[in-house]
C-alpha cells in the first residue's frame, strides 16, 4: 500500500507528478532573535508558498514543525504529499511521538504541534484510501 504522506530529507527535483498525482513540498525553519521562522515552497503552486513569523517560537525545531503543519493544511486533500525538510529531528519527533512514554511527549517541544501533524497526516491517510 502506498503511503500518500511521505516525510524526506532534503533531495527531490519534480514540484508535481501529474502521473501519481503527488506534490512535493519543501519545508524550512529558522531562529533568530526570539523568533522562529516556517517557510514552505511548491514551486509553481502560488498557494502553497509562504513564510511566516512564530512570535513565541523558542527554537528553530519549532519553525520546522510549523512549516509541515502548514504544508499539510494547505496541500490539496485530493493528493498525494510529500513534505521535503532537512530537520532529522522533526522526522524523528513525528515518526515515534506515538511511541513515547506520556511524560516525554508532554515534555517535548512543540508537543502540540506534533500532535496537529499527526492528526492531519492521518486525516489525509483516510481520505485518500478511502478513494482507492
Amino acid at each position: 500500500m502506498v503511503q500518500p504522506i511521505t516525510l524526506l530529507d532534503s533531495e527531490g527535483f519534480v514540484h508535481r507528478n501529474y502521473a501519481t498525482n503527488t506534490i512535493r513540498i519543501w519545508t524550512d525553519g529558522g531562529y533568530k532573535e526570539g523568533v522562529a521562522t516556517a517557510a514552505m515552497y511548491a514551486g509553481d503552486h502560488p498557494t502553497l508558498q509562504e513564510r511566516i513569523n512564530v512570535v513565541h517560537g523558542e527554537s528553530s525545531f519549532i519553525g520546522e514543525l510549523v512549516a509541515i503543519l502548514i504544508a499539510l493544511q494547505k496541500a490539496p486533500t485530493d493528493t498525494h504529499l510529500e513534505v521535503i525538510t532537512d530537520c532529522t529531528s522533526a522526522i524523528t519527533a513525528i515518526n515515534n511521538y506515538g511511541k513515547w512514554k506520556k511524560g516525554r511527549q508532554a515534555n517535548t517541544e512543540g508537543c502540540s504541534i506534533i500532535m496537529a501533524i499527526i492528526a492531519l497526516m492521518g486525516k489525509r491517510n483516510k481520505e485518500l484510501f478511502a478513494e482507492s
